[in-house]
């Protein structure tokens, strides 16, 4: 009784695969002759560029800083503020990604204050 299940389903998938392969086949003609008939039909997809991430270790020497962390007001100089004048100028950031810091997902590992240096610091 096993051996016939089997062999019937055997049988039935043999049959199913070779259907669809028929099927696949006979609709690649029709798309075949449609395209040089009437040419291409639907436009090509653009695919979304890969996200990339990118970490960076600084040091720096903070005696002239006002900590490390982004402010808005330009008369305190800080690392971030540094960092994000050189990102945008080498076309990793926008101006608009002054305005709000996690729409592109930065991450930073600690923060210091006033004039406080640091040999290895960790931005994502």
């Amino acid at each position: 009784m096993i051996k016939r299940f089997i062999r019937s389903f055997l049988e039935m998938l043999n049959n199913t695969s070779i259907e669809s392969t028929n099927a696949l086949r006979k609709r690649s003609a029709e798309e075949t002759a449609n395209s040089v008939i009437n040419g291409p039909t639907s436009p090509k997809i653009q695919r979304k560029p890969k996200k990339v991430k990118y970490a960076m270790l600084l040091a720096y020497q903070g005696q002239n800083y006002f900590g490390m962390q982004f402010q808005r007001n330009p008369k305190f100089p800080t690392i971030e503020n540094h960092l994000f004048n050189a990102m945008e100028a080498h076309g990793f950031i926008t101006k608009e990604h002054y305005v709000n810091l996690m729409d592109w997902h930065f991450q930073r590992a600690a923060r210091t204050d006033r004039s406080v240096s640091a040999v290895g610091q960790v931005f994502l």
